[in-house]
């Protein structure tokens, strides 16, 4: 179950990191190398996937009269003999190996149907149902088939709930590290930690950062954000924010560098860097003149207040 719940986190992970950065360039228009990335769909598929899954089909034999381990690993195997992310244990033939986004593990069949059942009988539940007894009853306070759920079939309801809520928010990541299996303080093992980082798809979170344009913005926003490095006089804009920002992209000497696309402006970091410092400068230069103007209105104001009380001074020093 925590690697089922692992492999939907990651899946969350891609979608958020690979998938839908490539859906912002398809629908901008943009061109852009796409990233490698291991999308572990197909593990959820023979995990998952009704009927065809191995929680459906743990499920399925659990109901069946003489079902058993046995029964349910001939069937497991028939069924995912060609799936790439399942694999034939020779050596133990209770064991099958399931290709995980994080790497290869081997699992044991044996007990697992009772370990999914986890359920108790009608009679007993239409007892423990009908007690004096307040607590009991909240407790069961269901149907009895929601008391015939098996593990799996409750866990994934559960995760799925999960997901819903996650996709209703907007992640940020911290991906936490660990740098040795003792959990010592001043001990790093330089293997393990590169493997983290290769199984949790950091190497390719930077890749597309790296290949891709991080830095967006609308093209009304965009250009407004970096008009003033032509100055306050230019006058020669075209009527559409898109068109603004394509001379504004032109004057910069960006044409190459900033990709426009339907609705935004892309760029990476060091274009972001560059175009900033260069707004900056021109920054600097309009506060300079604002300080210049402010400084002489302030200075004729002075005066003005001096002119005006020099006639009362003079009075009162010669009377």
């Amino acid at each position: 179950c925590i690697n089922f719940a692992n492999e939907k986190l990651q899946q969350f992970f891609n979608f958020w990191t690979f998938k839908r950065e490539e859906s912002v360039y398809q629908s901008e228009q943009i061109e852009f190398k796409k990233v490698k990335f291991i999308d572990n769909q197909g593990v959820l598929d023979l995990i998952e996937k009704k009927r065809e899954g191995i929680l459906s089909m743990i499920d399925e034999e659990i109901r069946i009269p003489k079902g058993s381990d046995e029964t349910f690993m001939k069937k497991l195997e028939k069924k995912h003999a060609k799936t790439t992310e399942f694999k034939r244990v020779l050596r133990r033939p209770k064991n099958f190996i399931v290709q995980h986004y994080a790497g290869d593990v081997e699992y044991s069949s044996d007990s697992f149907l009772v370990k999914s059942k986890d359920r108790m009988t009608d009679d007993l539940y239409t007892l423990i149902k009908h007690t004096k007894f307040p607590f009991l009853k909240m407790l069961f306070s269901g149907d009895a088939e929601a008391s015939n759920k098996t593990l799996g079939s409750k866990f994934k309801r559960q995760l799925n709930e999960l997901m819903r809520t996650l996709n209703t928010t907007e992640p940020h990541y911290i991906r936490c590290i660990k740098p040795n299996p003792r959990k010592a303080p001043l001990a790093f093992v330089g293997q393990m930690v590169m493997l983290q980082l290769q199984y949790s798809g950091v190497f390719e979170a930077v890749e597309i950062r790296k290949k891709g344009f991080p830095f967006r913005k609308t093209h009304e926003d965009f250009f407004k954000h970096f008009k003033c490095i032509m100055g306050r006089d230019y006058k020669g804009w075209p009527s559409d924010y898109k068109g603004k920002c394509r001379l504004l992209i032109e004057k910069l000497g960006m044409e190459n560098k900033v990709k426009m696309g339907r609705t935004m402006a892309l760029y990476r970091a060091d274009d972001h860097k560059k175009m900033s410092l260069t707004r900056n400068l021109a920054i600097e230069k309009i506060a300079i003149f604002l300080q210049a103007v402010y400084r002489g209105y302030a200075a004729r104001k002075l005066k003005n207040s001096l002119l005006k009380i020099r006639p009362i001074l003079r009075a009162a020093l010669s009377g």
